[in-house]
């Protein structure tokens, strides 16, 4: 069986609260402008502004959690090219970036994400304050600007890659790894 390493290498991680705001500064870019977080207490969307990182907390704190590794469980910081990722295990934090491989065999998923309505747009590198109004009232801040007669027409999408690896003993094709790319309205 193929190893990920061909599409994965290690990232030194941080392991305390300050060396999450410098690692995750390090790892934003233009290329990779895109950070999507899981914690113990909610979602936290975030883009490379023209300051720096901007998460949807600072704009709406009610809304989303602040980003601190006391209750973050993964983080991906992603654009078309690659993704930083990091993420806790038993031993402690651990940090990798997944890009394609040469040859890699791929292909690409897009994952709808909740948001029928717009709340309201803020005025601030684009994020827009959506809500799943039609089934269970849930909101985010996503970090793209939406209109209302957009999300009508379209819907907002997380877009992902998966690289394909086949069993050499049985010649079965699996998903070995998966990356996101980037935030969408399609």
């Amino acid at each position: 069986m193929a190893e990920t390493r061909k599409w994965s290498e290690p990232l030194d991680a941080p392991q305390t609260e300050a060396d999450l705001q410098v690692w995750v500064t390090r790892q934003l870019n233009a290329k990779r402008p895109w950070l999507l977080a899981h914690a113990d207490d909610g979602v936290i969307w975030g883009r490379l502004g023209a300051k720096g990182l901007i998460t949807s907390h600072a704009l709406a704190p009610r809304l989303s959690p602040p980003l601190r590794l006391v209750t973050l469980q993964q983080l991906f910081i992603f654009g078309a090219d690659d993704e930083a990722r990091l993420w806790r295990d038993e031993n402690g934090w651990l940090a990798r970036r997944v890009s394609d491989a040469e040859g890699a065999e791929a292909f690409d998923e897009e994952q709808i994400l909740w948001g029928d309505t717009v709340v309201n747009d803020f005025p601030v590198d684009g994020f827009t304050h959506v809500r799943e109004a039609k089934q269970r009232g849930m909101d985010h801040i996503v970090p793209r600007k939406v209109t209302n007669t957009e999300l009508k027409a379209r819907q907002l999408r997380l877009c992902v890659r998966h690289f394909i690896d086949y069993d050499e003993q049985t010649g079965e094709a699996r998903v070995a790894l998966s990356r996101l790319t980037g935030v969408e309205i399609k």
